[in-house]
């Protein structure tokens, strides 16, 4: 499958920024990408937008507003699919500022044509969200998401996404300080896999043996990282898909890394964009019904820009020299 690309949203002429794309599929496989819009980060005015992009359809349409709290700031969403409905987790501000966010969720019976009144789904302050929630082979639900005033990776794990509330959370890696933003898959034998976003210059890595319950100190690995949000999803036939800035210091490139060894080295890498004059950042990414791969991110804070691929494309052009994660 060739790569192909569509923008979801362009606000380029107005005095407003959008950010932090969420892509699902839907069960008749229309594609459903949210993001958060508003005057500037944190603003009170800042809303959750979504737009559809039907099957067999090459255009997004359908924008809306799917969440609002007047006067009240929202952010980071996160889409993700459990049993027969879709699910929305999302940060909701009590002040101009991330370490005021408290995360919430919203739940939508009818393939995100509607939504119902948002719940509490974790009242620590600071708590945030980027990467959608795993099921992992026990049954249960695994959430990562991060503590943006201790700037550390957390773990909730739960066996029932709508009773979240005094659910055990976990994931001390002893990284406070230093990582955020975890992204997590499920390897063989109840290993699990975390990659980080870090303020050194890398990407991070902890593991856990035993389903999450416990996590191995985090420490940093070779894959570049200039202190921003990545994706990390394991695709049908078991690969591992990583998309990331593969930079220590910008955002000017988006690229996606293959492993065929459950993360150990990363044979393919391909870039999604590259200009050094822009910024690309916070992919999130999806493998479709169909087996293609559909990713969405940000463009200069102006732009949600959606592209089409298949593992094909990226293993089109294998490393001369495959990257070590350790």
């Amino acid at each position: 499958m060739s790569f192909k690309k569509s923008i979801v949203q362009n606000i380029q002429k107005e005095a407003k920024l959008c950010h932090c794309p969420s892509i699902v599929e839907t069960k008749i496989g229309d594609l459903l990408c949210v993001w958060y819009e508003g005057t500037y980060e944190t603003s009170p005015d800042t809303v959750i937008k979504g737009s559809f992009r039907r099957r067999n359809d090459s255009k997004w349409h359908s924008q809306r507003v799917v969440l609002r709290v007047p006067g009240v700031p929202l952010g980071n969403p996160v889409l993700f699919r459990e049993e027969s409905n879709l699910y929305l987790i999302f940060s909701l501000l009590l002040r101009e500022s991330w370490e005021g966010s408290l995360l919430c969720m919203a739940k939508s019976m009818d393939e995100g044509e509607t939504w119902l009144e948002p719940t509490m789904f974790f009242p620590r302050l600071g708590s945030m969200a980027k990467t959608r929630p795993i099921k992992l082979k026990s049954g249960r639900i695994l959430v990562p998401f991060y503590n943006e005033s201790e700037l550390c990776p957390y773990v909730m794990i739960v066996d029932d996404i709508n009773r979240c509330l005094g659910a055990p959370f976990v994931a001390e890696t002893m990284a406070r300080g230093k990582v955020m933003q975890p992204a997590v898959v499920e390897l063989e034998r109840e290993r699990l896999l975390m990659l980080c976003r870090s303020n050194r210059g890398t990407l991070w890595k902890s593991m856990s043996y035993n389903g999450g319950m416990s996590w191995s100190i985090c420490k940093p690995t070779n894959l570049l990282n200039p202190y921003s949000a990545v994706d990390l999803i394991k695709v049908r036939s078991g690969e591992l898909l990583l998309a990331f800035n593969n930079s220590s210091t910008d955002r000017y490139s988006l690229s996606i890394a293959l492993s065929e060894d459950e993360g150990m080295t990363w044979t393919y890498l391909r870039d999604i964009v590259r200009d050094t004059e822009g910024e690309f950042s916070y992919p999130s990414i999806i493998q479709d019904a169909r087996g293609s791969i559909q990713l969405v991110y940000t463009e200069n804070r102006y732009k949600i820009n959606h592209v089409t691929y298949g593992l094909d494309w990226i293993k089109e052009k294998p490393l001369d020299t495959s990257i070590l994660t350790d």
